[in-house]
C-alpha cells in the first residue's frame, strides 16, 4: 500500500508474521530525491490517466456499506437503480503524532478523506473495481486534487532542490533514469485501478475486501513443488502446489495460513492471497472477533470487522530462485536508504 501524506509517503505492508513494515519517507528526503523534476520542468505534469473500471455487471452490493481496516475505511455511497457506476472515498485515522491515532470527545477515531473515486462491481464473480480520481496530499487540509495536480503540486514544492539525473540513475540502480519518471510511478502507484473480491458477513453488517489476484504470467512456475523460506528473518517457510500455498511458522511447526497464489516469472513476483488464518477464514474470525478494551471504532461491527481482516490481505513478495527466499515487494525501497545530508 502506498499513500502520499503530510509526513512523506507511507509504504505499509500487513501484519504477516515477521513481515510487518510500515515505513514513512519522510517529506524532506522525498522532496530531495524527487527535486529533478521541478528544476527540469516544473510544469511538465503529464500524468497517465488511469482507465475507467470494467462495467459493472449484476446487482450492486456494496453500495450503502463501508469496508474497515486498522487504519482507514473505505465508503461505498448507494447507487440508483440502473446505474453504472458509484461513489467511493478512502478516509484515513487522523494522528496526533506518528502512529498515535486523535481521538474526538467520545474517544473514537477521527477521519480525514485521503482518496476518492468511482468504483463499479461484478456481482457474478463478488469483485468490486476502484478507479482513484482524486488524492489528499494533507488530508487534514481536505484538498483533493486529480492526478496531474498533485504532481503539479509535488513538482513547485521541488524547485528549490537540485538532484542530478546520474544519481537517481544510481540510487535506483539504472531502474529510473531520472526523477521524473520516479514522480510519476509514485503517482501510477496512488491512482492505480485495483480489483478486490469482496465478502458480507451473515449478517451483512460487515464488508471485507481482498485484492484480486492478478492472472499468472511466464512461461514456468518456478514456484511449483518448492519450498520458499521468508527473507531478512528465515523462521517462515512458503510451499507452492500447482494452484495453492501453505505458510508454516518453523519454530512452532505451526500452520499459519493457507490460500491461493498468482506470478510472475519474468519479474519474479508472487502474490499470495489467503484464504485461512490460523485455521480460520475471515468470516470464522469476524465471528469469533470481541473488541478488548476501549474500542475506538464508531461500532463494535466495524472493531471486528477490522480486526478480523487484517490478516488477510493479498501480499505481494519478490523472490529469489537460486536462494529460495521470498520477501516483500517494495517498488520505491531504495528511498528508504537515501539520505539528502
Amino acid at each position: 500500500m502506498l499513500k502520499i501524506t503530510k509526513r512523506g509517503i507511507i509504504m505499509k505492508s500487513t501484519n504477516k508474521g515477521n513481515f510487518v513494515k510500515t515505513v514513512t519517507v519522510p517529506t524532506i528526503v522525498l522532496l530531495t530525491v524527487l527535486a529533478l523534476a521541478a528544476c527540469d520542468n516544473p510544469t511538465d505534469n503529464t500524468g497517465t490517466e488511469p482507465e475507467p473500471g470494467p462495467i459493472s455487471i449484476g446487482e450492486n452490493q456494496v453500495g450503502g456499506k463501508t469496508m474497515f481496516t486498522l487504519d482507514d475505511k473505505i465508503v461505498f455511497a448507494p447507487t440508483a437503480e440502473g446505474a453504472l457506476r458509484g461513489a467511493f472515498k478512502v478516509e484515513d485515522v487522523r494522528e496526533e503524532s506518528p502512529d498515535v491515532p486523535k481521538l474526538d470527545e467520545n474517544d473514537k477515531y477521527i477521519y480525514d478523506t485521503s482518496l476518492t473515486g468511482t468504483y463499479t462491481w461484478n456481482e457474478d464473480k463478488k469483485t468490486v473495481t476502484l478507479t482513484p480520481q482524486k488524492v489528499a496530499l494533507d488530508a487534514e487540509s481536505g484538498q483533493m486534487l486529480d492526478k496531474n495536480e498533485a504532481i503539479t503540486m509535488m513538482l513547485l514544492m521541488l524547485k528549490e532542490f537540485n538532484i542530478s539525473d546520474i544519481m537517481i540513475n544510481l540510487i535506483t540502480s539504472g531502474k529510473y533514469s531520472s526523477v521524473s519518471a520516479v514522480v510519476r510511478a509514485m503517482a501510477d502507484e496512488v491512482f492505480a485501478v485495483t480489483t478486490y473480491s469482496y465478502i458480507s458477513s451473515e449478517d451483512d453488517t460487515a464488508l471485507f475486501m481482498v485484492e484480486a489476484l492478478p492472472a499468472s504470467r511466464g512461461r514456468e512456475n518456478e514456484l511449483l513443488g518448492k519450498t520458499y523460506n521468508s527473507f531478512p528473518d528465515f523462521d517462515m517457510q512458503y510451499t507452492f502446489t500447482a494452484d495453492a500455498y501453505t505458510w508454516v511458522h518453523i519454530p512452532s511447526s505451526t500452520t499459519m495460513e493457507t490460500g491461493k497464489y498468482a506470478y510472475n516469472s519474468n519479474t519474479k513476483e508472487v502474490w499470495l492471497q489467503p484464504l485461512t488464518n490460523g485455521g480460520q477464514t475471515v468470516l470464522e474470525r469476524y465471528t469469533a472477533e470481541e473488541p478488548y478494551g476501549e474500542n475506538p471504532f464508531e461500532s463494535d461491527t466495524a472493531y471486528k470487522a477490522a480486526h478480523a481482516g487484517n490478516s488477510f490481505e493479498t501480499m505481494r513478495f519478490s523472490y529469489d530462485v537460486e536462494g529460495k527466499t521470498l520477501s516483500l515487494y517494495n517498488p520505491f525501497d531504495f528511498l528508504l536508504n537515501f539520505s539528502p545530508f
